[in-house]
């Protein structure tokens, strides 16, 4: 008899279950959030980035790291300018640099919040593209010490391809913002006059390092 009955218990705590789970139904979906709330809330961030001063570093004092983890043993290894298409916050391409030693690999790049880091690679990506290949140079080397651990992220002024594209040749262009660039068309409506001629220009902390004549820019506004 009390085999039946709690069997019994058994089949209705069952039932109970399955119709409190059938009742209750699908859980809920979170909305996506709309697309032009986020590109409000994009734009609204650049504008304040375009606000700061026109410098690598948007705090005092930072500390290099080539000579501790790029020594000049890394003298003559492969290194490579690559960038990989992203949807986010927008699509674009994001760059970075990649260096290959025998036993390891090191990429650097900016992370999401808009600091230049550098990362080991376990696995390498196939999504990526190679845009150039050289060997690390004692030029390379000390440019990559010059913007290390830069903090002062702008998509439009100091993005990931400007960091990149002067790692590898000493030059401060991007061409995801030129006219009809990427990033430019994105970004337009906001661009004042004053910020376009900032357009293709070194940081100010650069200048100081370079030679004027490479801080002019490299193309039309």
């Amino acid at each position: 008899k009390m085999l039946e009955l709690l069997t019994t218990a058994i089949v209705a705590a069952i039932i109970l279950f399955f119709f409190k789970w059938y009742k209750k139904g699908p859980a809920p979906t979170i909305p996506e959030i709309p697309s032009t709330y986020k590109e409000a809330n994009q734009r609204a961030t650049e504008k304040e980035a375009l606000k700061r001063e026109h410098k690598l570093f948007s705090a005092i004092g930072s500390t290099c790291w080539t000579g501790q983890v790029l020594p000049e043993s890394f003298l003559g290894h492969d290194v490579f300018l690559c960038c990989k298409t992203t949807s986010e916050p927008f699509e674009h391409d994001a760059y970075f640099v990649k260096i290959k030693a025998p036993t390891q690999s090191w990429m650097i790049h900016f992370a999401h919040e808009g600091r230049l880091v550098l990362e080991s690679i376990f696995i390498e990506k196939d999504d990526t593209k190679t845009i150039k290949r050289e060997k690390v140079t004692s030029e390379i080397l000390a440019r990559i010490d010059q913007v290390a651990l830069a903090t002062n992220f702008s998509h439009c002024l100091r993005n990931s391809e400007h960091i990149t594209r002067y790692i590898f040749e000493g030059t401060w262009e991007s061409m995801q913002m030129q006219i009809d660039g990427k990033i430019r068309k994105y970004f337009e409506s906001i661009l004042a006059p004053e910020h376009k001629q900032l357009l293709a220009t070194m940081p100010s902390d650069l200048v100081s390092i370079e030679s004027p004549e490479k801080n002019q820019p490299l193309f039309n506004h």
